[in-house]
């Protein structure tokens, strides 16, 4: 077997991937969330 075409367009690819009911879109990514607040001074020892 040989490749005799190759489809590089992103818009191509996925009308094609939609019609076979494969397509399951770009990745979703939940927002990243802030570090947690901390109540002590800076310079205060952690114990």
């Amino acid at each position: 077997m040989r490749v005799i075409a190759f489809i590089d367009n992103p818009d191509v690819v996925e009308k094609i991937l939609r019609h076979l009911n494969h397509w399951c879109g770009p990745a979703a990514f939940a927002p990243a969330c802030p570090p947690p607040k901390c109540d002590r001074e800076p310079n205060e020892p952690d114990f």
